[in-house]
């Protein structure tokens, strides 16, 4: 009778590992679900996306695959010129693989300083719009701080300003976006995340930050089942990825931004279908995840603090050359 029991007990666990493993893999193995439940009756062009961070790295590359599959655009940045230049891109590229036009609109908004009637406002100017898909993306170091450094060295606006960017800024728009994104569903919401969520020495406010996104993502993605509200929602897992922000000691291998961004769009409506509270697009930074919950925690620190040593050396000798130049420059005139 044990024999049996146990044999049971045995054949159950089977089971259910592989359906972890299935279920862990799938969102790579099944062909990618377009994102067309979130186009205005299934038309191009219809329904709009807002990107946050969008004149650069993640956000732009999200904007011109979110664009090339039929969605008009809604920018969020601080940068008037870039943003100009971002919409240009976005333009250009649609007219030139799909002959056809996509609407593209900015909005100038500093997520480090900007205030909750800032926001409102903002939202407000947009509220005409079809918005069925909002990624929070923006984040980073504000420019005032080191990229990496240890805490005791951050100044307490820099504290601030490292939560306003990384976090504070994505509740406020999400929460104004609410109303708009079930009005106007189904709706679908990103939140760019990081492993940085296992805490990360000399990036303790970003790792933070970081994590409050994710248990965020999680909550509100529960919230929204529980009110049958039509308003998907998913955190996404995200590694290390080549910008124009994070391009100094980048390891072998690292995805640039823009076939990251594919990778996006072409996993998370399957995800989404699966009832999926997260996400990692790329799977080499799902290997590193998994790989990271399984080794001793005295190896990963090792290795985590030595290729954060090398990326803050990296920076510090940057910003030196960049000094250095500026320095020559204004000799020269």
């Amino acid at each position: 009778m044990i024999d049996q029991a146990l044999k049971v007990v045995g054949l159950v666990s089977v089971l259910y590992s592989a359906y972890r493993l299935y279920d862990a893999l799938a969102v790579w193995i099944l062909p990618s679900v377009p994102l067309t439940r979130y186009q205005k009756k299934g038309r191009p062009y219809e329904s709009w996306a807002l990107v946050t961070g969008a004149t650069g790295g993640i956000g732009l590359a999200c904007a011109q695959e979110l664009a090339l599959r039929g969605f008009n655009i809604v920018l969020v940045g601080r940068n008037v010129d870039r943003l100009e230049d971002a919409r240009a891109l976005i333009e250009s590229e649609c007219m030139r693989r799909h002959k056809s036009d996509v609407a593209v609109r900015f909005v100038v908004l500093d997520a480090a300083s900007s205030s909750p009637a800032q926001v409102q406002a903002a939202v407000d100017d947009i509220s005409d719009l079809d918005v069925t898909v909002l990624i929070n993306n923006v984040g980073g170091a504000p420019a005032s701080s080191p990229p990496i450094g240890p805490l005791r060295n951050l100044a307490a606006g820099d504290v601030d300003a490292l939560l306003d960017l990384n976090a504070r800024f994505m509740a406020r728009l999400t929460h104004l976006m609410l109303p708009i994104l079930a009005r106007n569903g189904p709706s679908l919401v990103l939140n760019v995340g990081s492993l940085a969520t296992e805490g990360f020495p000399g990036l303790v406010m970003y790792s933070a930050a970081k994590g409050f996104v994710k248990s965020f993502t999680r909550a509100l993605a529960r919230e929204m089942k529980a009110e049958k509200s039509p308003v998907d929602v998913l955190y996404l897992g995200t590694g290390e990825v080549r910008t124009n922000i994070n391009d100094v000691a980048v390891r072998s291998g690292t995805p640039e931004a823009r076939p990251f961004a594919k990778a996006v769009m072409d996993r998370v409506g399957r995800a989404a279908q699966r009832g999926m509270l997260e996400v990692t697009p790329w799977f080499m930074h799902a290997v590193q995840v998994a790989v990271a919950g399984c080794i001793p925690e005295r190896l990963w620190f090792k290795k985590i603090r030595e290729t954060l040593e090398g990326k803050r050396l990296a920076y510090e000798e940057k910003a030196r050359k960049d000094d250095y130049t500026d320095d020559a420059a204004r000799v020269g005139a």
